[in-house]
């Protein structure tokens, strides 16, 4: 890249000398120098050039700060020179902090120092001269950046140090921080002997190396390649800036950035740190959402640690976004089902809202995230969106229930929207056929061997049969979600054991033998723990016994076993026989789902596999198995 660049050294003094003006342009990030980090170590580069002036060592050599890279734009009619800060903006306003706190120092100590030109000094360096046709923008040596805007003209216009300290934020917690570090400093000597000092030190040790080139020059480009002392630039700081140097209505820049990118910055979930299942790096929701949308806009996978700028940057340039505006529009295309998606923003009967509930809260996953956002914002009707979402959990679940691994479900996602895009318009056919080939999707006789004996989680299998007890109260043909009814239910809901897991004082096994409560619990110590302890009882039993016990212990915890009841029902019938649990259970219990249990006089292996049987085949009018 061919460059026309000026580079040239200017001390503090310099660079604000005479009348100019340093536009930081309004897609550069916020003021975020902290005090650890910047502030401190700079205050002591500062106090340490003091004190060599103490010691009359005026021939050092000036204390760099780096870098700063400015755009000159065109003189306006007072001769005003004019420059965007390409990178630098930070030092330049910290500067000009540190000069705002020098002067009310200095004001503060007018009296003693009795000499106007150390104050006269110091505001030459904050504003600017003589006439101007628009002096509340023009009398600013800096122009920040719109967030930073209010802040630094409200800092600068102060007439007293207690305007400045009495607030809390960055811009002035800078000020309040290096006015103290100044005010410990002269309470130390006579302001009289050490006033020009002090300035000199700010103004002319201080120096920075100004990069100035063409209007001509990429400034993008220039801007992606530097390395700044400093806080290191965010993907998203990259992205915003590559955004909004692409604009093409540069006359409405500020209200497109107020309209279209603001809220990415001020609404606070927007910055705080994405919390969703699985994430191990430590980034912005704003970072989160970027690499989903880059993933259903583009089809292939955004590594958010790594590379999501440059993975934004090959978006814009396959899909061929030539415009800021054009990419604006994404952003905000996906931004509201995102907040919905991963919970942050709700809405009451929403199809994105409640299938993100589920996939977060349900199969804890989120891996499915930029397939979901894909289909939410394609032209399919409401319906359609709906039944994808079917089948994408029927995918998902059935995979659960057979332990399929999920390792790879990322790349499975990411590929299904890049064979969905190849294939034009997205069809519910198509979807069909895309995650039906992908990857392995259980079938029917496959999903009932691991359904029968599936040991599920207490929440997924709360979830289960919440789902068939909606079908049996639902036309089958139109089983529409509801998962805010579910999630208001789910608390006040428990899961009962027909067969309880202490069953041996009421329950005979199916020969008829009445197990004693030492035999069950040595059986279920070892089987639990095979600690050499129970070992000697354990074989001592006969094993036909064993097996039998061990047979029924095995199918306690799964689905056929299990169902849904109220607390103050099951509190009643605990570990009853099943001729006391029964009525109770049928007569007291809403739930369809116990009606079964109305014609039956015994509860053994066989019922439970049998119910077993009759729960898969509604669960298989929900999770269908795939279609080819």
């Amino acid at each position: 890249m061919k460059t026309d660049m000026q580079s040239t050294i200017c001390s503090i003094r310099e660079i604000y000398n005479g009348n100019i003006q340093y536009i930081i342009p309004l897609y550069q990030r916020s003021y975020v120098w902290t005090e650890n980090s910047q502030w401190e170590p700079l205050w002591e580069d500062i106090e340490n050039k003091f004190k060599l002036h103490l010691e009359n060592q005026e021939n050092t050599y000036p204390h760099f700060l780096g870098a700063v890279v400015l755009q000159q734009q065109k003189f306006n009619s007072q001769n005003l020179k004019t420059f965007y800060v390409i990178d630098g903006q930070q030092r330049f306003i910290t500067m000009q902090y540190i000069l705002v706190a020098l002067k009310h120092i200095l004001l503060e100590y007018e009296k003693n120092i009795n000499d106007n030109y150390f104050l006269e000094t110091i505001n030459q360096c904050l504003f600017n001269q003589g006439a101007m046709r628009n002096p509340d923008k023009e009398k600013f040596k800096i122009l920040p950046t719109f967030s930073d805007k209010q802040y630094f003209i409200d800092i600068l216009s102060a007439e007293n140090i207690h305007e400045i300290i009495s607030n809390t934020n960055y811009s002035h917690n800078c000020v309040n921080f290096f006015y103290r570090k100044l005010k410990n400093l002269v309470d130390k000597f006579n302001i009289k002997d050490i006033v020009d000092a002090i300035v000199s030190t700010i103004l002319d040790d201080f120096s920075v190396v100004s990069i100035v080139i063409s209007k001509q020059d990429d400034a993008q480009m220039i801007f992606e390649t530097l390395n700044a002392r400093g806080e290191a630039l965010k993907p998203t700081d990259l992205i915003r800036n590559f955004i909004f140097m692409n604009v093409n209505d540069k006359s409405n820049l500020e209200n497109i950035y107020k309209t279209k990118w603001l809220d990415f910055e001020s609404y606070y979930p927007w910055k705080k740190l994405y919390t969703g299942k699985g994430d191990r790096y430590h980034k912005s929701e704003l970072e989160y959402f970027t690499k989903l949308l880059i993933e259903a806009e583009g089809g292939f996978y955004a590594d958010i640690k790594h590379s999501l700028f440059y993975d934004y940057k090959k978006l814009v340039k396959n899909n061929n976004i030539n415009t800021g505006e054009e990419q604006l529009e994404l952003f905000n295309k996906h931004s509201s089902n995102y907040l919905e998606l991963v919970g942050i923003k709700e809405i009451k009967d929403s199809l994105v809202t409640n299938f993100g509930k589920v996939m977060r809260d349900i199969f804890n996953t989120t891996t499915a995230n930029s397939l979901i956002l894909y289909i939410a914002a394609s032209n399919l009707s409401l319906n359609d969106k709906e039944n994808i979402f079917k089948y994408l959990e029927s995918f998902i679940i059935r995979r659960i229930i057979c332990d399929v691994d999920n390792k790879n479900y990322n790349n499975i996602f990411v590929s299904i929207i890049k064979e969905l895009k190849s294939m034009g318009d997205i069809t519910v056919e198509n979807f069909y056929n895309v995650l039906s080939k992908k990857s392995k999707f259980p079938k029917n006789q496959e999903f009932f061997d691991c359904w029968k004996k599936k040991l599920v989680d207490d929440k997924l299998l709360r979830y289960i049969l919440q789902k068939i007890e909606n079908s049996l109260n639902t036309n089958s043909n139109n089983l529409h979600y509801n998962y805010i009814q579910i999630e208001h239910i789910m608390p006040k809901i428990q899961i009962e054991h027909i067969m309880p897991k202490k069953w041996n004082k009421f329950w005979n096994l199916p020969d008829g033998y009445n197990v004693d409560d030492t035999t069950f619990n040595t059986i279920e110590s070892y089987y639990g723990t095979h600690h050499y302890l129970y070992a000697e009882k354990y074989h001592n039993i006969p094993k036909e016994i064993r097996s039998a016990i061990e047979e029924r212990n095995d199918l306690i915890n799964t689905i056929g076993n299990l169902t849904l009841l109220e607390p103050e029902i099951n509190n009643e019938i605990k570990n009853l026989s099943f001729s006391d649990k029964k009525n109770p259970i049928v007569e007291k219990s809403r739930f369809s789902l116990n009606n079964y249990f109305k014609n039956l006089n015994d509860w053994n292996e066989q019922e439970i596999l049998e119910r077993s049987k009759v729960l898969f085949d509604y669960a298989c009018k929900i999770w269908i198995e795939p279609k080819m």
